[in-house]
């Protein structure tokens, strides 16, 4: 908001005082250029963005149903659709809305521990898009502009301009599994789910949490994205590495970070391989070991059940181990509850504002999976709702990973 307020009193600051518009014809045109790089990056991937709703009955026959809303994005031709576990897990009944016609979906999978689930749309509007990930993405610089296609507060999708505030792999006391990008990109409701481009038109991340303490959003990134998405759509779920070692960071003046083995579980993984307790880790796989951020980003793409060579230094040896990582239960408690996020039956004011209507029409089902239009809307529903993004849309993660950064390892 800061930026665009800047870049805004920039461009009237050049057109009101005419003796030094020559001087200032460079801001101006670069502030120009900027806006329609915005309109250009929006155009070209508009048709690639749904409004998600989704509906739960209530257990009083008499009560109205409650309905949520989110953002979502096409993923593949074939209708798969990203948005937030927390909008649809456990829903009765899923859908998109695009111009007032409601096109039926059903879940495909979700991973609580990244808030990313995948559902698919049963028929599709006849002009569609999907976005595209590139191979192997890198994590964009901080200070770099962003631009997020977003149905806040449940409108028709639109842009929200913002920057890279900087990467986390922790915010506050919550221990994040990974590297994510923390932006300036609001988050007041309805944008959980939003996929994030760079002024370049590539897709960079997607919006999985509200930061409102600084009225900010964590973004997991696109390459972090494609893991979620691959496990999903091969088996319905996401499974994690899992190393058995706990470590320490430990630094010094003359040598930097650096981080050690503290313990290994006997009969762990790491057990199996030969590491020991002691042990410096200097590589997992294609990821060089520094610091506890650099092994919970290497444990994250770690695949289980595959084998991984870990570089070591003992003593004064340097060994190269091959360890094949189990997969690391997640707890059910880390599963968001059906109505995690639902409200209250809504008996008071409209929260998602004026511009929001049910859909007027549903669109027609696909023969083999015939839905009538009773089945795919909810008879009497509350007013939808926007996801509150206060305590429910941060990252759903589980007690493994919630540990003191020292720890890390043990839960990899």
């Amino acid at each position: 908001m800061k930026l665009l307020l800047f870049i805004t009193t920039a461009v009237i600051s050049a057109l009101s005082f005419s003796p030094l518009l020559a001087q200032d014809d460079a801001g101006l045109n670069a502030a120009l250029g900027l806006q329609r790089r915005v309109q250009n990056v929006f155009e070209d991937n508009k048709l690639a963005v749904v409004k998600v709703i989704s509906a739960f009955n209530t257990e009083n026959e008499d009560a109205k149903n409650v309905l949520l809303v989110g953002t979502g994005f096409y993923i593949s031709k074939e209708g798969h659709i990203m948005t937030n576990t927390n909008v649809v897990y456990g829903a009765d009944r899923i859908w998109i809305e695009r111009e007032g016609i409601a096109y039926v979906c059903e879940a495909v999978g979700h991973d609580p521990l990244t808030n990313i689930s995948i559902i698919q749309a049963l028929t599709l509007p006849s002009d569609f898009e999907f976005l595209r990930f590139s191979e192997k993405p890198d994590l964009p610089a901080v200070g770099s502009f962003l631009l997020s296609i977003t149905c806040e507060l449940g409108m028709q999708p639109g842009p929200s301009f913002g920057l890279i505030s900087g990467w986390n792999t922790q915010y506050v006391e919550r221990i994040l599994p990974t590297i994510y990008l923390r932006t300036d990109i609001p988050y007041d409701g309805g944008e959980g789910g939003a996929p994030v481009f760079d002024l370049n038109g590539s897709l960079v991340g997607m919006i999985v949490a509200a930061l409102p303490e600084i009225r900010s959003s964590l973004v997991l990134p696109a390459r972090a994205i494609q893991r979620v998405r691959d496990d999903i759509l091969f088996s319905g779920q996401v499974t994690y590495a899992y190393f058995g070692f706990q470590t320490r960071q430990t630094s010094s003046l003359a040598s930097g970070p650096w981080v050690e083995v503290e313990d290994v579980q006997k009969d762990s993984p790491a057990d199996t391989a030969g590491i020991l307790k002691g042990d410096i880790l200097k590589q997992v796989g294609d990821f060089e070991i520094k610091t506890d951020d650099d092994l919970r980003t290497a444990s994250f793409f770690t695949r289980p059940d595959e084998f991984v060579t870990i570089y070591i230094i003992r003593g004064d040896k340097e060994m190269n181990l091959e360890m094949k990582p189990s997969v690391r239960e997640v707890p059910i408690t880390a599963m968001p509850p059906a109505h995690a996020q639902a409200p209250m039956e809504a008996d008071g004011p409209f929260p998602v504002g004026a511009d929001f209507v049910l859909p007027t029409e549903t669109a027609p089902p696909a023969e083999e999976k015939a839905t009538s239009e009773e089945d795919s809307l909810p008879d009497e529903a509350a007013p939808a709702q926007s996801a509150s993004p206060k305590d429910k849309d941060a990252p759903v993660a589980s007690p493994q990973v919630e540990k003191a950064p020292s720890d890390t390892g043990e839960e990899s």
